[in-house]
């Protein structure tokens, strides 16, 4: 039994309007913000007794892993497992503009019941639980009986409640945590056998 301490990045910089777009790979940076809360949770994580810090190459949680790996006197290893989902030809667009678009699969996605679903070229919900299940995985099994820090998306932890839960992979409006919540995840073998969610308000 491996803990891993799943933590949703801080906030992006509000200037790239992340609220407003479809954010999987699309890549902006923290604002002030984020960067403040970041610098708060490795304060608040720095007694914890990591084994090891890992993050999604993404800036968004790179940069909120980053002084958290600091303060626990650890190298920070990226880990591509830990993306959030791949949107393909529409990452980064306004909500907006992929409705009008695409507003077939729009109501598609947001029926949340199809895991085959994928945007234009991204992954579809039942690759993205796959890989997040093999990182999770593969990073417990090199840390097994640790504690690890894993800083990654929303996508990533609601996949994981969904393993948990037995919720379709498609299903991601559930228990989404916010910014800098840490999930801790008790991951046994190749799943969750036990699930905390702490929300930060």
């Amino acid at each position: 039994m491996t803990r891993l301490l799943l933590v949703r990045h801080a906030p992006p910089d509000p200037g790239w309007e992340p609220e407003r777009r479809l954010c999987g790979w699309f890549d902006p940076p923290l604002g002030e913000a984020g960067i403040a809360l970041a610098e708060r949770l490795a304060t608040e994580l720095a007694g914890v007794g990591a084994d090891a810090v890992y993050a999604s190459p993404l800036k968004r949680a790179w940069e909120t892993a980053e002084p958290i790996a600091r303060a626990a006197g650890l190298a920070l290893r990226a880990d591509e497992g830990l993306r959030e989902i791949g949107c393909g030809e529409v990452d980064g667009l306004p909500f907006d503009a992929v409705r009008e678009r695409y507003p077939e699969l729009w109501d598609r996605n947001m029926a949340q019941t199809d895991e085959e679903f994928r945007w234009p070229g991204g992954e579809s919900y039942a690759e993205f639980r796959d890989r997040v299940r093999q990182a999770l995985t593969r990073i417990s099994r090199e840390h097994a009986g640790r504690t690890v820090v894993l800083v990654a998306h929303t996508g990533v932890v609601t996949q994981v409640l969904g393993m948990f839960h037995g919720w379709n992979p498609a299903r991601w409006d559930r228990r989404r945590p916010h910014h800098a919540t840490v999930t801790v995840v008790d991951w046994d073998g190749d799943g969750p056998a036990g699930v905390i969610v702490a929300r930060r308000d």
